[in-house]
């Protein structure tokens, strides 16, 4: 049977920081569409963003904050999100979304008076205006720049669904037996109260315990 409310609130985090960097709304697969076909090559501030951690070889974690909601829903929520976090362009908080959700989504009315602002300040002289037409402005990107992009946002992606899907699991460090098992570092943080930090070092043999609980990866976990 059709799910009638398929929608979902997601957010993208940078790993082991407690505030998302982008907020979005769909359903399907929407969550991973940001890494096909043109989004590839948006000059979003968002997609520079996911661009800027693949160089640096940061993977994202993708979170559904809430799920099976209808559209109108979904989009309401969508808003508020973005209202309590707030963004970068705004200065009111951490995210890199340009628009304010919802159903009926704008830039503030801040946003557009500075835009007009800047508008009036500038001058384009003809001779700039025809160097504009003659050089690569606004053109297609070329087919090697797009495949160079690709192929490093594709080993991105790769790498951010491994780091999702590694599990880990609590354990009684006296007799080694597990206590809990958990799908991620961030589920492990959240519902024990734990640094998610200090449960990755854990894991990897930097330090025995954490507020003390014992960590390790669940084997063969990717």
């Amino acid at each position: 049977m059709e799910n009638k409310e398929p929608y979902y609130i997601y957010a993208y985090y940078e790993p082991e920081h407690l505030f998302p960097f982008y907020i979005g709304v769909g359903k399907g697969d929407r969550i991973v569409q940001h890494y096909n076909g043109d989004n590839l090559y948006s000059d979003s501030s968002f997609h520079q963003k996911l661009y800027s951690m693949s160089i640096q070889n940061i993977f994202p974690v993708t979170v559904k904050l809430r799920e099976n909601l209808t559209k109108d829903k979904a989009l309401d929520f969508e808003e508020y999100y973005i209202y309590i976090w707030g963004r970068i362009s705004e200065q009111t908080g951490c995210l890199t979304n340009l628009m304010s959700g919802g159903k009926n989504p704008t830039h503030s009315k801040q946003t557009i008076k500075k835009m007009s602002e800047i508008r009036k300040t500038i001058k384009v002289s003809d001779e700039t205006r025809q160097k504009m037409s003659n050089s690569s402005y606004g053109k297609p990107k070329s087919e090697e720049s797009k495949k160079s992009r690709k192929d490093t946002i594709k080993e991105m992606y790769n790498g951010m669904f491994n780091i999702k899907q590694r599990s880990i699991e609590k354990y009684n460090l006296c007799t080694g037996k597990t206590v809990q098992i958990y799908s991620s570092i961030r589920e492990a943080a959240r519902l024990t109260d734990c640094e998610r930090m200090d449960i990755k070092k854990v894991c990897e043999g930097q330090r025995k315990t954490t507020k003390g609980y014992a960590f390790r990866y669940v084997n063969n976990s990717i």
